[in-house]
């Protein structure tokens, strides 16, 4: 998914929540593939899912909370510095693009 960034705001905002969900939904999936099934997937990053939860919750109930924002920024920047520890080509649940386009446009969240 990309975020076209020359749209209106309504736009934006609409992409950055649909990509943060899939990215929430991505941690999610790493948590069940890494702990019961054996797949080749980094560890599961709890603290960036559930951030990335709180910020769609926060925005399907049509608020908006500097301090949700504040902390689902601060763990795509930590989840960004940190990386992975698998090979690129091993690893089948990368979020990098991801985190890099959300972060790109955090002035938007």
């Amino acid at each position: 998914m990309v975020i076209n960034l020359d749209t209106g705001a309504a736009g934006v905002s609409n992409d950055l929540v649909a990509m943060v969900k899939a990215l929430g939904d991505g941690e999610k999936f790493k948590q069940d593939a890494f702990f019961f099934c054996g797949f080749p997937s980094e560890a599961p990053n709890e603290s960036l899912m559930w951030a990335c939860q709180k910020y769609v919750d926060m925005k399907n109930d049509g608020n908006d909370d500097e301090a949700v924002k504040v902390r689902l920024i601060s763990e795509l920047e930590k989840a960004a510095e940190k990386g992975s520890g698998l090979k690129e080509n091993m690893n089948i649940t990368s979020s990098k693009a991801e985190i890099d386009a959300i972060l790109a446009a955090k002035d938007r969240l």
